[in-house]
């Protein structure tokens, strides 16, 4: 089946990136854009746009919004959001690590994570996924196998990692 997607937040980093590996993609095709200039809907007007997919490339705080708004609008699309605003289990774990009140506490642990490798059989029949990050897929990737099997114990497990200034 060939997906039609739409990507809210095309004009960003993540965004961008989304757009050109869907065009390149066999079975999915770019369904419209939200973002800024030329080309783009607005994301208000991306919530009433119907597609099979949705990729939400907003920033942290305002993607959860959208997020919702989608599910409700269109419960039978998969939301996939890009952002960290589904990442974490807890309304407190977000405050202590983004500062500010989670906008949907209530989606907060109804979203699986998104390491395929890892949460494969959880995230094939969800409809709203919430995409790892850079850092923790990098992290989790080689070491989840090796904690699994009991190669490593996690309590000696110490990550330490840069960015350079873009976060990306």
């Amino acid at each position: 089946m060939d997906a039609d997607v739409g990507v809210f937040g095309a004009t960003g980093y993540a965004g961008r990136e989304a757009v050109r590996i869907l065009a390149l993609h066999p079975r999915a095709r770019v369904a419209f854009t939200t973002g800024t200039g030329e080309g783009h809907l607005t994301h208000e007007a991306g919530l009433e746009r119907r597609a099979d997919a949705y990729l939400l490339s907003l920033p942290h705080g305002i993607s959860a919004v959208y997020a919702a708004r989608l599910r409700a609008s269109h419960p039978d699309a998969v939301v996939i959001d890009l952002s960290g605003d589904l990442r974490l289990p807890t309304a407190e774990a977000y405050r202590a690590w983004y500062g500010h009140d989670h906008p949907v506490p209530a989606l907060l642990g109804t979203a699986p994570y998104g390491l395929t490798e890892i949460y494969r059989e959880a995230i094939r029949s969800a409809r709203l996924v919430s995409n790892p990050g850079c850092y923790a897929t990098s992290v989790l990737l080689p070491l989840v196998p090796l904690v699994r099997e009991r190669l490593v114990e996690t309590s000696d497990i110490v990550v330490d990692a840069k960015s350079g200034t873009t976060g990306a």
